[in-house]
């Protein structure tokens, strides 16, 4: 996994020498259609694709939201997609959101917070105690 100053947080570049297949080494173009399918599905790119805002006004699909009708806005998630997920919601509406927070297995060193949203750490697939006092923060938080 690479870090990224592009619109993506975290990159994952497929190895093709790491695969057993001899059909990945015998023909690199298959490599290169993997990454491409792998590349469409980034659950960052998936958010961009489908959200958007122009001025105070936030685009979902094919429908709209005044973001000044709503007080505040608030992000919670879990799982492998949340902080990817999660960059391109700070992405797209920055300051907007007040407070949340994610909680992912792996969390990239040194990042404790995206914006206005706090990366907690749990555990998976057995819950252990930090789980719990993630999911405790962060219902604590909505």
């Amino acid at each position: 996994m690479l870090f990224s100053n592009d619109r993506n947080l975290f990159i994952e570049k497929i190895d093709m020498f790491k695969f057993e297949a001899h059909s990945l080494i015998e023909h690199p173009e298959i490599a290169l259609i993997l990454n491409a399918a792998l590349a469409e599905v980034e659950p960052g790119r998936a958010i961009r694709r489908n959200l958007r805002r122009e001025g105070d006004i936030l685009w979902v699909g094919e429908k709209t939201y005044d973001l000044d009708d709503y007080q505040r806005i608030r992000v919670a998630g879990a799982g492998k997609a949340s902080i990817a997920m999660l960059q391109a919601l700070v992405e797209i509406l920055g300051d907007y959101i007040e407070d949340g927070a994610v909680i992912a297995k792996h969390i990239p060193d040194g990042i404790a917070k995206l914006g206005n949203v706090a990366i907690l750490e749990g555990s998976h697939p057995v819950t252990s105690m930090k789980s719990v006092m993630a999911t405790e923060l962060m219902v604590a938080k909505l």
